[in-house]
């Protein structure tokens, strides 16, 4: 008894480490499954419509579908996520649909068909037969349809094609009938409208709150700006210099020449003067 309660105990313990262990590694896993499965189904959308910018999911719908924008955020068309129970599993796909609903391309975003048989549905040479085609011929060949069924793996063609076929008559009789009252497509367009108001109001609060943030230090500023005037005075005291050197220079001579000849012209009274002076001696000795 005492045996079969250690056994049971440390059966216990090694279930706990191991669920414990397995919970870890889910704990790490699952985000970076959730990641990849997200960018394959955006790779998906790019591939069945590369002319479109945006792909906007439509919201409480009983089936998953895009609305495909072009960079005018016009309506381009639909992208339809398809599923699909194959022969060993569900067979999803990303379809999409121009806006006459007709095929522009097809692509698998997931199988479990068995290999070499149910898996040649993702070869490109079967997938490009759907191409341009409307929902009336989605049958394979066998039943009427345009579709050439794969040897060895109806199932798989069939699940798919059908798949395709029922996804596109849903979005046609619950969505595209109310597209002339825009019951579905103007709340997309307006939520989209509204997301690019709110990204440009943000990057222009982002701009103002960055020149706010520009310090300019007071102090430093005019100890630059009392620099800069220094250094101009210096300039201005240094070509006034020079201009006043240059037009000594160049008036020096013609100045002195009407310096001296007014001298003598000063003179020469003055010498009249003192040769009056004498001729008024002389009568005066005469006189005596």
């Amino acid at each position: 008894m005492k045996d079969l309660l250690k056994y049971g105990l440390v059966l216990l313990i090694v279930a706990s480490i191991s669920c414990g262990v397995l919970a870890f590694v889910n704990s790490i896993t699952a985000p970076l499954i959730e990641e990849n499965k997200r960018q394959a189904r955006i790779n998906a959308q790019r591939t069945v419509f590369p002319e479109a910018r945006d792909f906007i999911e439509v919201d409480n719908v009983s089936m998953t579908f895009y609305v495909a924008l072009d960079s005018e955020n016009e309506l381009l068309g639909y992208v339809l996520e398809t599923v699909g129970i194959g022969y060993n599993g569900n067979i999803r796909a990303m379809v999409g649909i121009n806006q006459d609903l007709s095929i522009k391309r097809v692509a698998i975003l997931e199988h479990e068909e068995t290999p070499g048989l149910g898996d040649k549905i993702t070869r490109n040479d079967f997938l490009n037969l759907f191409m341009n085609l409307e929902k009336h011929d989605l049958r394979i060949d066998r039943e009427g349809g345009r579709i050439t069924n794969i040897t060895g793996a109806t199932i798989s063609t069939r699940t798919l094609t059908n798949s395709i076929r029922e996804h596109i008559e849903l979005l046609e009789s619950r969505y595209i009938n109310e597209l002339e009252n825009h019951d579905w497509l103007t709340p997309i367009l307006q939520r989209l409208q509204v997301e690019e108001d709110i990204f440009d109001e943000s990057a222009e609060i982002d701009d103002e709150d960055d020149v706010e943030d520009i310090e300019i230090d007071e102090e430093q500023l005019t100890e630059d700006i009392e620099v800069v005037i220094d250094i101009i005075e210096i300039e201005n005291i240094f070509l006034t210099t020079e201009e006043d050197i240059s037009s000594i220079d160049t008036v020096s001579e013609p100045v002195e020449e009407p310096e001296n000849n007014e001298n003598d012209e000063l003179e020469s009274p003055e010498e009249e003067d003192t040769e009056s002076q004498d001729e008024e001696d002389a009568d005066e000795k005469d006189d005596e």
